[in-house]
């Protein structure tokens, strides 16, 4: 066959044969790193937690005035509520 397939080439005498080839190493890529929190998402965190303390604070804080509140007031429970 010519068309140069999967024929050895002829070797010219004296010539060395051809130095093996080094085997190529591929590297793993590094693995993605964490990011920094954002200055805005620790703000609205921060906010969202105020809120949520806030909100249930003043949510049960009223059921402990509603006792003094009915006594001083001389207002029933359902005026109160």
């Amino acid at each position: 066959m010519k068309d140069g397939g999967d024929e050895p080439q002829p070797r010219v005498l004296g010539t060395a044969p051809p130095a093996p080839t080094a085997p190529v190493t591929v590297e793993a890529p590094e693995p993605p790193r964490a990011e920094k929190r954002s200055a805005t998402g620790s703000l609205v965190w921060g906010l969202a937690l105020t809120q949520l303390v806030g909100w249930g604070t003043l949510y049960f804080a009223f059921a402990l005035f509603v006792a003094p509140m009915e006594a001083e007031l001389g207002w029933s429970r359902a005026d109160l509520n």
